[in-house]
């Protein structure tokens, strides 16, 4: 029965905890290694029955055998909430440590029908696993770093963070070539890597100019928004408060004839904190949320939106100094943009004319920048040599190119791309 595996797990993970002194090790990165690293690791006896234990408690879980009553009796405190809580607390605290082993003991696990010449590592959790599995298979590693990582968002606390750097550090001494989204982290990635300088390759989309006319749905059919009403895109996932959305939505009261329509990824409880915020404000009415289309058409479907916004919060290094996919999305997609007041955003934007620079706390100086774009649209566009300056450094066929050239670093000579 379902309910008796629920009572059957719960009671197991708090067996595990209880005898923590004696198998801590199950909860630690340590351990992990030692158990699917065996041969490189000595002295293991120590661990074998803590191995056993575990296994065999995973094992009434799965079956469902053991009754509640019975755990009763073994587990005095079961129905203590506290101690449950506390249970549950400690558990997800020490996953973070050890699912970086988890993933590379299930990446090794695989059987590898190929032998590769480059493994690229797409962030920092299969690092681990693309490290190892390099070593085996004598292949070149790739860290793409998708942010800095130390600085991600939300903010982790001072022991998971110094975990984090410790482990890309230690990482890095089997890396043979780092690329990353933005100048500071290069700059950021070439003081700890030290081997040689990353390559930068930013988030920028591929445009498909077949497809790019043939696509005939835009973002006010999918939102349902007449063709005379001002319509305000912002492309992404919600978030919470570090993307700002909640700021857009307090200066949707000044800026009463507009219509914001959110495009990516629908996450309930973000989705559901944010129209209580419209809510809240008397907007919801003028807030429309649709989910992701096709990577490959984000630039067509937004064209018929009158600006886009980018309201990026300065909560971390990693989004102070961010250039998200967004931003380049609404940039070849030709709307005039307004953008947070962080460095290379705004450098971007006011490089190329594509929009306003406004204080992303301020809702009120939110609504002046849309107002300004707004009725100022046709000012804000590149000129053509601006343009094409724009599409030599940063659409995605520039951008294939750095790549190509991280490739070609770690392999000593031209590397031929072909597309599957």
């Amino acid at each position: 029965h379902v309910s008796d595996m629920k009572v059957c797990r719960k009671a197991a993970l708090k067996k595990i905890n209880k005898l923590s002194s004696r198998v801590e090790k199950t909860v630690s990165l340590k351990y992990f290694l030692m158990y699917f690293f065996p041969k490189e690791i000595k002295r293991r006896s120590i661990i074998k029955k803590s191995v056993r234990k575990y296994e065999e408690l995973c094992s009434l879980i799965e079956s469902g055998k053991k009754s509640r009553e019975i755990f009763k009796n073994e587990l005095k405190c079961f129905d203590e909430i506290s101690s449950r809580e506390t249970l549950v607390e400690n558990v997800k605290k020490n996953a973070f440590f050890c699912r970086y082993a988890f993933y590379a003991a299930q990446f090794l696990s695989l059987d590898h029908d190929v032998k590769p010449d480059v493994i690229h590592s797409h962030d920092l959790h299969p690092l681990l696993g693309a490290v190892l599995l390099g070593k085996k298979m004598d292949a070149k590693v790739i860290y793409d770093a998708h942010e800095i990582e130390v600085e991600r968002v939300p903010p982790l606390p001072p022991e998971k963070k110094s975990f984090i750097d410790s482990l890309e550090r230690l990482l890095f001494k089997n890396v043979d070539q780092i690329v990353t989204v933005c100048k500071f982290a290069v700059d950021f990635y070439d003081n700890r890597f030290g081997y040689r300088r990353p390559e930068l390759v930013m988030n920028s989309p591929e445009i498909n100019k077949e497809k790019h006319e043939k696509h005939m749905v835009d973002i006010r059919a999918l939102a349902g928004v007449s063709p005379e009403d001002k319509v305000v895109v912002y492309i992404g996932g919600v978030g919470r408060e570090a993307r700002g959305m909640d700021k857009f939505i307090c200066s949707l009261v000044e800026l009463k004839d507009y219509h914001l329509v959110i495009l990516g990824p629908r996450q309930i409880g973000n989705d559901r904190w944010l129209v209580e915020v419209a809510e809240s404000c008397g907007v919801n009415d003028r807030v429309h949320m649709i989910p992701s289309v096709s990577s490959d058409i984000v630039v067509p479907v937004i064209r018929s939106a009158d600006l886009g916004v980018c309201l990026i919060q300065d909560v971390s290094l990693s989004y102070r100094y961010s250039m998200p996919n967004k931003l380049f999305e609404m940039a070849f997609a030709g709307l005039p943009i307004v953008v947070s007041d962080l460095p290379e955003m705004a450098e971007f934007v006011r490089r190329f004319n594509l929009g306003v620079v406004v204080d992303q706390t301020d809702p009120r100086d939110i609504a002046d920048g849309v107002n300004e774009v707004y009725f100022n649209r046709d000012k804000f566009h590149p000129t053509p040599e601006k343009k094409a300056e724009m599409n030599c450094c940063y659409s995605w066929d520039a951008q294939a190119k750095s790549l190509l050239k991280a490739y070609e670093i770690v392999l000593g000579g031209n590397v031929v791309c072909e597309k599957i």
